[in-house]
């Protein structure tokens, strides 16, 4: 089940971005060895706490 839901997030998150840079996104999961969505989340909350310094 939990394979499922993964997979279920990481199709939302690429339908949300161009080709190329999901699969960006995905090269530097797969090289940390995280879910995809999961880093994307990462990635989305790092630049709202960097606004939020500014």
């Amino acid at each position: 089940m939990r394979k499922k839901a993964e997979h279920k997030e990481t199709h939302n998150v690429m339908l949300v971005m161009r080709k190329e840079d999901f699969e960006a996104l995905r090269a530097e999961a797969k090289k940390i060895d995280i879910p995809v969505a999961s880093y994307a989340k990462y990635l989305i909350y790092e630049g709202l706490r960097k606004r939020k310094e500014r």
